[in-house]
């Protein structure tokens, strides 16, 4: 069998349960050890409460340690209720993080991507060839840069290019 008995192990303790169901209960905890378990804390719990209340009559012991049994039973479904409510709220917070988590990691991304390429292009020099260097060959030195004199009358836009001497 596979669905527990849980729900009427407390009266199968107490005797209240038909021939019938008795015997669903006695041939379920045959193959189900987590049953037989629960069985067995609810018999301890009922042989307690039974001890303590020795001054009552026997009738009365007998449904107050049904009434602490059952409250047990109530108690951990409850427990197990609250756990599968927290499934939803948590996926939710999950759902709302998520798009967070992604945009800063696609930030920290693009920050690696643009500081590698910082790397990666050399910088441009600048300086001028000298007129001393070999007279036998043509050069030619280009100079990109923005104008850095006040008499220069060229545009920042406008690249500024220079010829080395042609011997």
């Amino acid at each position: 069998m596979n669905r527990h008995v849980d729900h009427l192990l407390t009266r199968y303790i107490l005797g209240q349960l038909s021939s019938r169901q008795a015997q669903r209960v006695e041939s379920h905890l045959q193959g189900c050890p987590s049953c037989r378990a629960s069985l067995h804390r609810y018999r301890n719990l009922v042989r307690q409460v039974n001890a303590s209340l020795t001054d009552l009559d026997p009738q009365m012991a007998s449904r107050n340690a049904a009434d602490l049994v059952r409250r047990s039973q109530q108690q951990s479904a409850t427990q197990s209720n609250l756990r599968w409510a927290m499934l939803p709220a948590t996926v939710i917070v999950l759902l709302l993080a998520l798009p967070v988590l992604i945009n800063t990691n696609a930030q920290d991304i693009r920050q690696t991507q643009l500081d590698v390429t910082a790397e990666q292009v050399p910088a441009l020099d600048t300086t001028a060839i000298p007129p001393s260097v070999s007279s036998s060959s043509q050069s030619l030195s280009l100079r990109i840069g923005t104008p850095t004199h006040a008499d220069d009358t060229q545009s920042a836009a406008t690249p500024i290019v220079q010829a080395a001497p042609v011997p």
